[in-house]
């Protein structure tokens, strides 16, 4: 939602996990006061992928998930990213 507008439905934003949701959040509230359609900002966040060596899920052994996640470069950032696994 922006402002008590609906802008569509979380499952609509493909990126996995929380914090793709926050930044998915502040996409749609700068894009809304630049004057954006819903169906516009819609348009990008239902097709954007993962960023390779993002928490990029590679493959799962004896059940244990393995996630490439190079691109974590400090504590926050590993936090942030251990919080999408629980």
């Amino acid at each position: 939602m922006f402002q008590e507008e609906v802008i569509d439905k979380r499952n609509a934003i493909l990126l996995p996990d929380e914090h793709n949701l926050e930044n998915a959040v502040v996409v749609i509230c700068a894009a809304k006061l630049l004057g954006q359609s819903n169906e516009a900002i819609m348009t990008v966040l239902s097709t954007i992928q993962e960023v390779a060596h993002q928490i990029q899920f590679v493959r799962e052994i004896n059940g244990l998930h393995f996630y490439n996640d190079s691109k974590v470069t400090n504590i926050s950032l590993t936090e942030m990213a251990f919080k999408g696994f629980g």
